[in-house]
């Protein structure tokens, strides 16, 4: 089969894939891409504690309301101490609530986020030798 310039296909020097049998390539098709480091799933360790230390003061303080309330309400200690127990009860599952939609929030923006748009590690990544590499 004849191309418009005369050579016949597979004898072109021009082609940058030898075809079957020819040799080996220099460099193996998409070898010098860099493919993004993957992030760690789970928030950072200051978020995380920040978020247990949260949990336990919205906690302590829904204590201190309900047996407030408790208190107030109802003329005996039982009351007061269902109260307590209620009150922490809920006021620490809706702080703990928030606490898990903002790190999860925090974990989808570290998703996100591309390698090239982050500054001093993009550049440390693509200047890094790659294995196989010699300086």
């Amino acid at each position: 089969m004849a191309l418009d310039d005369g050579a016949e296909t597979g004898e072109t020097d021009r082609s940058p894939v030898p075809l079957h049998g020819e040799g080996e390539l220099a460099l193996p098709p998409f070898d010098d891409l860099l493919a993004p480091e993957p992030l760690a799933p789970d928030p950072p360790p200051v978020a995380r504690w920040s978020a247990f230390i949260a949990i336990a003061v919205g906690g302590i303080l829904g204590l201190l309301i309900g047996y407030g309330i408790g208190d107030l309400m109802a003329s005996s200690s039982t009351w007061a101490a269902v109260g307590a127990v209620a009150g922490a009860t809920i006021g620490a599952l809706g702080v703990g609530v928030v606490a898990n939609l903002a790190l999860r929030a925090m974990g989808e923006w570290r998703e996100m986020e591309h390698p090239e748009h982050g500054g001093d590690e993009a550049a440390a990544a693509s200047t890094s030798p790659q294995p196989g590499e010699t300086d």
